[in-house]
């Protein structure tokens, strides 16, 4: 790309700086504000629970664990998803910054290129995940723009950062290798068939996920193609169009996302290098490019993963253990459950995104509490008896929502057992028996209750409800009592037999 001239800085040199800057700002604040809402691929699960466990070996596992433990990310953040992504905040921030280095000629060429950058949602769509891609693109932008500077030192310092892009993405050989085949015409054919081959054995054993919608790899892919083919024919966007080209025809044959964060960013470097060179083709190449404005980066992702852990926390017994998929597990783990959830190992209950074997117990957006075997009939009907002879008692005060409950055997059988010892020596008055928010049509029973009244006095000064709370046993023990304005709620945990 063009550079400016020697000599002090001048105020039309620093306006492709001041543009970079405001435009890295733009990208990191579009991803920060994506970030908890983008889905999560399988890969980039399978990462973090690597990384929480400190199981991982790959150099993208030790890059995240390394910038982890250096930031003490995990002690910032409630969830391990968001404390990984940070790190795509900052290797997005490398990507800008490096995108301004390889343009920094005229300031017409670098506010495209991080308009671009800032309004393409696919791109931000591919920047946001942690994982290969975001961090290889950092590490090749940075090697380009260190490897083009011209100062010996810097030009070493690229050639690290290229071997640390290949490391991270192996997939990256071929375009290196095919940039050596440009500069060395008799080499071609022999460097083709390499690349060639490098790319057939790469794709045969490394694993490649293709989680962006078809959309947005269309985006993506046109823009990249419209930029690169008129930027052949100019000499100073060759050697990128080509670059950019090669890793187009690349992602078309792996028909995977791990090198469309560099794809994104080597389009925004050769379509600055057209712009500069006021062609035709730039008009057509701009709006090839600014078309992802309008294709907002996919979101509806359910980002609570502390409410799942906690209502675990506080609704089952201290013994019960979970199985949680890949991701999940780590943020269940980080969020205090600590042993009692497992990748795999039988459990009392299953927490699994969508549907699970068993009887479900709960319901938080897209992921389910599950047990694993079902409540036998007998339970039910057990319910059922004993719910009609309490309805029918005349010293329990009740609404009609509790007594068609109770008829029904939708109540606990340990909270039926409180009501039914008070109910036989007391008028006990109850104003409601019901689920918590994350059981609600479930078919659970209803293993919370809410008394207003024993004898007539107030719950908060009964000592009555006192005394017979205070005698209960496991397994009908309350887990919890709570005097509020309403009443005092009576909670039993979920357990078999419930």
């Amino acid at each position: 790309m063009i550079r400016n001239g020697g000599g002090a800085p001048s105020v039309h040199g620093v306006i492709p700086w001041v543009l970079g800057g405001a435009g890295t700002i733009a990208v990191v604040s579009r991803v920060v504000l994506v970030a908890p809402e983008l889905p999560s691929s399988g890969a980039e699960r399978q990462l973090i629970d690597s990384a929480f466990a400190g199981a991982g070996r790959t150099p993208v596992d030790l890059q995240l664990r390394g910038y982890l433990w250096l930031t003490r990310g995990l002690d910032r953040y409630d969830s391990v998803l968001l404390a990984a992504r940070e790190l795509s905040i900052v290797a997005t921030i490398v990507v800008v910054l490096s995108v301004v280095a390889l343009v920094r000629a005229r300031p017409a060429a670098t506010g495209v290129a991080v308009a671009v950058l800032a309004c393409g949602g696919p791109i931000i769509a591919v920047l946001t995940p942690i994982g290969p891609g975001v961090l290889a693109a950092a590490w090749t932008t940075l090697a380009l723009a260190l490897l083009t500077s011209g100062r010996q030192v810097l030009v070493a310092l690229g050639v690290v950062a290229a071997l640390f892009a290949v490391l991270t993405s192996p997939f990256l050989l071929v375009p290196l290798v095919v940039l050596v085949a440009v500069r060395v015409p008799y080499l071609a054919v022999v460097l083709a068939v390499l690349a060639f081959a490098l790319q057939t054995l790469l794709v045969a054993r490394v694993p490649v996920e293709a989680e962006l919608p078809l959309t947005h790899r269309v985006v993506l892919l046109a823009t990249a193609f419209t930029v690169a083919v008129p930027a052949l024919w100019r000499r100073e966007t060759r050697l990128f169009a080509v670059l950019t080209l090669v890793v187009a025809v690349q992602c078309v044959w792996l028909r995977g996302d791990v090198l469309l964060p560099t794809l994104a960013a080597l389009s925004a470097v050769v379509l600055a290098g057209l712009v500069e060179a006021l062609r035709p083709a730039a008009v057509l190449a701009a709006v090839a490019a600014v078309a992802g404005v309008v294709v907002l980066p996919p979101g509806g992702r359910w980002h609570d993963e502390p409410a799942v852990a906690a209502w675990l926390a506080e609704n089952t017994p201290p013994e019960a253990t979970f199985t949680a998929p890949a991701g999940l597990w780590s943020e269940l783990a980080h969020a205090g459950l600590g042993q009692r959830v497992r990748r795999d190992a039988p459990a009392t209950f299953d927490v699994v995104a969508g549907t699970g074997p068993g009887t479900a117990v709960a319901r938080f957006g897209e992921y389910g509490v599950w047990r694993p075997d079902r409540p036998s009939t007998e339970d039910a009907l057990q319910r059922v008896d004993a719910g009609a002879q309490l309805a029918a008692n005349p010293r329990l005060a009740i609404t009609d929502d509790v007594r068609r409950a109770l008829r029904r055997g939708e109540v606990d059988l340990r909270a039926m057992t409180l009501l039914a010892g008070l109910a036989g020596q007391h008028q006990v008055v109850v104003t409601d028996a019901r689920v918590t928010e994350p059981e609600r049509g479930l078919g659970t029973p209803r293993r919370e209750l809410v008394l207003s009244a024993v004898d007539g006095h107030e719950v908060g000064s009964s000592r009555v409800l006192q005394t017979w709370l205070g005698a209960q046993r496991p397994p009908y023990a309350p887990s919890s009592t709570r005097i509020t304005p309403t009443g005092a709620v009576v909670t039993w945990l979920v357990q078999e037999g419930s």
